[in-house]
């Protein structure tokens, strides 16, 4: 991925240390990565996610669905000036 590129990850109830891997794997690939977290229970604080300056967080409140959370994630690439997203579940390997 190029520096112009965001990652998101749309994630709902993940394990968290899967999510981590992840979200590193991303992290060292992408110019951001955004993790969409629909059922609020990740802790951007948490020390799991430390040493990724280019992750940042959407945590809507409540369970967005697959596509709303999408439709979030290119509103943030627009507004960023991303040139490309690329769209991963808590999941992707």
């Amino acid at each position: 991925m190029s520096g112009r590129a965001l990652a998101c990850i749309v994630a709902f109830h993940p394990l968290p240390e899967s999510l981590a891997a992840l979200v590193g794997q991303l992290c060292a690939d992408a110019g951001a990565v955004l993790v969409i977290d629909n059922g609020d229970t990740l802790d951007p604080r948490d020390p799991l996610w430390a040493g990724h300056a280019n992750l940042s967080w959407h945590r809507p409140g409540r369970n967005l669905g697959v596509a709303a959370a999408l439709n979030v994630a290119v509103a943030h690439a627009i507004a960023h000036g991303f040139d490309y997203m690329h769209a991963f579940d808590q999941d992707s390997r």
